[in-house]
């Protein structure tokens, strides 16, 4: 019951109405439809598509190199020696955008990475012979499918987490490594696990993709797997246009289905 007053929305005076209560004339009239929504244009959904994209299609190249050695269709010796160059043109590249601090960082972790994938390498390519190769492949997809979903796209959310995309990508490639004929072979899949999944994530941050750049990627990696798998090579284009420009496209559309509502039920926001 009031007291005769007024009532007015202000919790630290006592008007003698209960602390939830509201005029039914104003309940309705107070209610907000659509506040501070965020709509994202075009542009930024096909870039956020090209950021998952050249993810997929970075692990898709992994896995065609993978082949190659295994098939034999490329020497180790000449996957370390591509990957010595891209790596040094990269870091060239990629001084003229950070300070040197972070170059000798990260030029640090990837000594750090090579030194230790090679002093344990010849364990690595013998550490699983008694696990059958079909059990083998299906951990490693396993690990690539736990590295995609946690990878960061630029986006917060629960699942997020740098620390579990680096070591699922890592923990793949180990399980790879013991299907290869030599240490050597399992070094060169390890190096090309730290230019895959630690460095190219450190440049990105830098050099942002967009779908031009996306695409090339991924023509890329669907022409390298249909060398070796060419079915699984189709699959593979078209979840990729899926990705990159379906989803994202289709997204944008459905933006203007979504709708918001705020009033007084909403939770006490101090301003």
């Amino acid at each position: 019951m009031s007291n005769g007053k007024a009532w007015r929305k202000c919790l630290y005076e006592n008007y003698g109405y209960p602390d939830n209560y509201t005029p039914p004339e104003s309940f309705l009239a107070a209610l907000q439809k659509n506040k501070d929504l965020k709509l994202y244009t075009k542009k930024e959904c096909l870039q956020g598509g090209a950021v998952v994209g050249r993810e997929f299609s970075i692990v898709l190249t992994f896995c065609s190199l993978y082949l190659y050695l295994r098939e034999g269709i490329i020497e180790c010796d000449q996957l370390i020696i591509s990957l010595s160059i891209v790596l040094c043109i990269g870091y060239l590249q990629y001084l003229r955008k950070v300070y040197l601090a972070a170059l000798i960082s990260g030029g640090k972790m990837t000594v750090l990475f090579l030194a230790v994938g090679y002093a344990v390498s010849p364990i690595l390519y013998k550490l699983t012979d008694t696990i059958s190769t079909d059990t083998i492949h299906l951990m490693s997809a396993a690990g690539f499918l736990l590295h995609l979903l946690t990878m960061d796209y630029g986006i917060p959310g629960p699942i997020v987490s740098r620390s579990v995309a680096l070591n699922s990508g890592i923990f793949s490639t180990v399980c790879l490594a013991s299907r290869l004929e030599s240490h050597v072979a399992a070094f060169a899949l390890l190096y090309l696990a730290v230019f895959c999944f630690v460095l190219v994530p450190m440049w990105s941050e830098v050099y942002n993709p967009n779908p031009i750049k996306s695409l090339f990627t991924a023509l890329v990696s669907v022409c390298m797997l249909a060398k070796v798998m060419p079915s699984q090579a189709v699959l593979a284009a078209i979840l990729l246009a899926f990705i990159q420009f379906v989803i994202p496209l289709w997204f944008h559309k459905l933006q203007s289905f979504k709708q918001t509502i705020h009033g007084p039920w909403d939770e006490a926001v101090l301003h």
